[in-house]
């Protein structure tokens, strides 16, 4: 027999971490271990420390934002004392179209021709009414279920607009809030992302909207430290992939197989890992339904550091949006490299812009090789005093990097089935993870909900 817990929580990422400080707010004699996979928790909460203009600082280079309407976030920051402070969105912003063209416009509405944003607001406002409809309890139940599980967003667009414009901004917006190209979302998927946030003017992050308008004060992974801290090292095993986890016949505990041949028994497994994996790990008996939702790739993000906010002086938003980066991206093309770059300031003043490569190949690129691609791009954006940097640091969260493709959508696979599974506990294994969240997923807010829902559900069979 091996080591006996009473839970145990695949993935050491902020979902993980979250249950497991939660299960031990409400039991503290509970034991619990976390295993990790790679060789450090937090998952895409990663903060590096860069030369910049008053000296080093510290800069988050995968999820960098949180937003004011999400209390399970809010309130986490709050407890473990990890302060925010407000994105600058303030001034001109630059948008590139689909033939490579830059625009500077000013205000909440892209430059697009009014023929084009009259479309696209019709649009939005049939988006909300169709999201409306979601019913998160039973997905199979929401109506038109049938219909949206059979079509993708790709089919789903040109039905309801008439301009190349509008058709253009909406695939892009897919792109750029879901990581992945239309033909690899259903309708049903979309309409439970912008349900879960409320509408779709919260989908995309609309002024005044509370979706990521705050930003960390000494970076994000100071969050999931402190978090590790609480709950302690010696509950967390990094470096050992779960690769089996076996059941009893009565589903009342598990003996979960790590790679190094560690061998522990357990009341409750929770799976604090993305619906992508899931199936890396073996599971006996097995599951009814694959719980895998199509997932995209969410690339390279940069960050270069300078001596003054140049763009600040010109009063300029430091923000630049390319449908043509988002749209080539699709296809994995290069003309145009960058998705988006925004400003990256700290909050202790020092200049900075973050950005993101659009094709996944960019992955396989060295950092020196990216290095020139993306100080060309914000050069020919904001001016030549963009090439006047301190650091420039790049984070490949790539997976097909590595080989690993995005998972694409199965034709015998309904996503309601998908869907609907996501949350079912499985015996006594359980799920977490960002995707079974049910309020603005996509974000951390997510995470924190669907842990604390699983947290609820192991304290109920303990």
């Amino acid at each position: 027999m091996g080591e006996m817990k009473d839970v145990i929580i695949v993935g050491g990422g902020l979902g993980g971490l979250i249950a497991a400080h939660l299960l031990l707010k409400e039991r503290s004699g509970l034991k619990i271990q976390i295993l990790e996979a790679s060789d450090r928790v937090c998952g895409a909460l990663k903060t590096v420390e860069l030369e910049a203009a008053n000296g080093k600082d510290h800069f988050d280079i995968g999820s960098s934002r949180v937003g004011s309407a999400q209390p399970l976030m809010i309130a986490l920051l709050k407890e473990f004392g990890v302060e925010t402070y407000p994105h600058y969105d303030k001034g001109s912003k630059h948008w590139q179209l689909p033939d490579g063209k830059i625009k500077k416009y000013s205000g909440a509405i892209p430059p697009l021709a009014y023929t084009a944003l009259v479309d696209l607001l019709r649009y939005f406002r049939k988006m909300d009414k169709l999201a409306e409809k979601v019913n998160f309890k039973d997905i199979a139940a929401t109506e038109n279920c049938s219909e949206w599980d059979d079509t993708t967003m790709e089919q789903f667009i040109p039905k309801f607009l008439w301009t190349q414009g509008a058709k253009d901004m909406a695939c892009t917006m897919i792109g750029t809030f879901c990581a992945m190209p239309p033909d690899q979302i259903t309708v049903l998927q979309y309409m439970c992302m912008i349900h879960s946030c409320g509408s779709w003017e919260k989908h995309i992050g609309g002024e005044g909207m509370g979706r990521m308008d705050l930003k960390f004060k000494g970076g994000c992974q100071q969050l999931g430290e402190r978090l590790q801290e609480k709950i302690g090292s010696d509950r967390i095993a990094m470096g050992d992939a779960v690769m089996r986890i076996e059941q009893s016949a009565d589903k009342t505990k598990a003996t979960v197989h790590t790679k190094s041949g560690r061998m522990l028994e357990t009341k409750v497994v929770i799976m604090a890992i993305p619906s992508r994996d899931i199936c890396k790990v073996e599971l006996a008996p097995p599951l009814d339904v694959p719980r895998q939702l199509p997932s995209g790739d969410y690339g390279v993000h940069f960050i270069v550091t300078y001596k003054k906010n140049f763009w600040r002086d010109k009063k300029m938003a430091g923000e630049f949006l390319s449908e043509a980066g988002t749209l080539g991206s699709f296809k994995d093309e290069r003309q145009y490299p960058i998705i988006a770059f925004f400003d990256h300031t700290s909050a202790n003043g020092n200049p900075a812009l973050m950005g993101l490569f659009a094709a996944p190949s960019f992955a396989k690129m060295t950092s020196d090789e990216r290095k020139p691609i993306a100080i060309d791009l914000l050069a020919s954006v904001l001016g030549d005093e963009a090439r006047e940097i301190i650091e420039y640091r790049d984070e490949s969260w790539c997976r097909s990097a590595t080989g690993e493709e995005p998972v694409k959508m199965n034709a015998g696979l309904k996503t309601s089935e998908v869907l609907d599974s996501l949350t079912k506990s499985h015996g006594c294994i359980h799920f977490a993870g960002e995707e079974t969240g049910a309020v603005w997923l996509g974000m951390m807010e997510s995470t924190a909900e669907a842990s604390t829902r699983v947290v609820k559900e192991v304290l109920a069979v303990l």
